[in-house]
């Protein structure tokens, strides 16, 4: 069928009235154009105007075709049908379906495609059917999404989860799409876990990167922790992430004194004082002299490898 040349360039709204009047007629239209980058435009235009439409015959097109199962192609169809979620499932089920062989991957298309148009109910839905021993992949794809742009409620849907395996890849997904953007919230949020390795992780993950991105706001908020393990850590962290050219010796000895557990405070002081014996030797080590909180063999152990003993 011979393919009338279009005025307009090509659009959406060109494909629709294409598939419109006939999916073949669209094709035929995509597969004239003049070179392989506009051939690959226009039949990505076409197949999410057909996926608007009626999704499952552009994909039983899609599954009879040489180059059937790549992703762009995939993710067309699928763009035009997340305008209607039920349709969009139905298509994500008949692809995993069809080809069970590259069912993953298409279950992680559908798992990005409804979590970027903001359909996370629907997607978190749609994986918690998937069959068991399913990749993480689709998991791991919505709750980065998920996390990125609304965390409370990805965190939320993280707690109702009663599978262990999923549970432990949403959860870990959430938390680390949560710290990129906002390790202060995580932190946050980790303060309201009950104790548990989950709480230590996410508290662990949180400080870390805050560390990196806003050691001041890292050290006022370590001020509301009470004394204990998880104010211990993020000291350590603080005093391995600064040094004089961001925070005075003196404010670092007083996040050591702080520190409860006996040898992580020693190494911590040691780092503090070695940096600060580099610019003043007789601060340091009058420090080391008159610091009460010291025994006599820490203190002359110190002063030794000060250079001061």
């Amino acid at each position: 069928m011979a393919v009338q040349p279009f005025a307009e360039p090509d659009s959406l709204a060109l494909a629709r009235r294409l598939v419109a009047g006939s999916p073949s007629q669209a094709l035929a239209w995509a597969f004239a154009a003049a070179d392989d980058s506009q051939r690959q435009r226009r039949l990505a235009l076409v197949l999410q105007a057909w996926g608007e439409v009626d999704p499952h015959p552009a994909l039983q097109w899609l599954l009879t075709q040489a180059a059937a199962g790549r992703e762009w192609e995939i993710k067309a169809v699928l763009a035009g049908a997340i305008s209607h979620p039920p349709s969009a499932l139905k298509a994500g089920w008949q692809l995993m379906a069809e080809d069970a062989d590259a069912g993953g991957i298409y279950a992680t298309l559908l798992a990005k495609t409804l979590g970027a148009n903001g359909q996370f109910a629907e997607a978190f839905d749609f994986i918690q059917h998937l069959p068991a021993g399913t990749a993480p992949d689709p998991v791991n794809a919505l709750f980065r999404r998920w996390a990125e742009t609304e965390p409370s409620s990805a965190m939320s849907a993280v707690e109702g989860i009663t599978d262990p395996p999923l549970h432990a890849a949403a959860f870990a997904a959430a938390t680390v799409a949560w710290n990129s953007r906002d390790p202060a919230g995580l932190a946050a949020y980790a303060n309201t876990m009950p104790p548990g390795a989950d709480r230590a992780h996410t508290l662990g993950l949180a400080m870390d990167q805050w560390s990196l991105q806003n050691p001041a706001g890292l050290a006022e908020w370590l001020n509301t922790l009470q004394p204990g393990p998880e104010f211990d850590a993020g000291v350590a962290l603080m005093i391995g992430r600064t040094d004089e050219a961001n925070r005075p010796p003196e404010t670092a000895l007083q996040w050591v004194e702080g520190i409860s557990d006996p040898g992580l405070r020693q190494n911590s002081l040691i780092q503090v004082l070695m940096q600060w014996n580099q610019t003043a030797p007789f601060a340091a080590q009058n420090y080391v002299a008159t610091a009460d909180w010291l025994s006599d063999g820490q203190r002359q152990a110190i002063l030794a490898r000060l250079g001061g003993g």
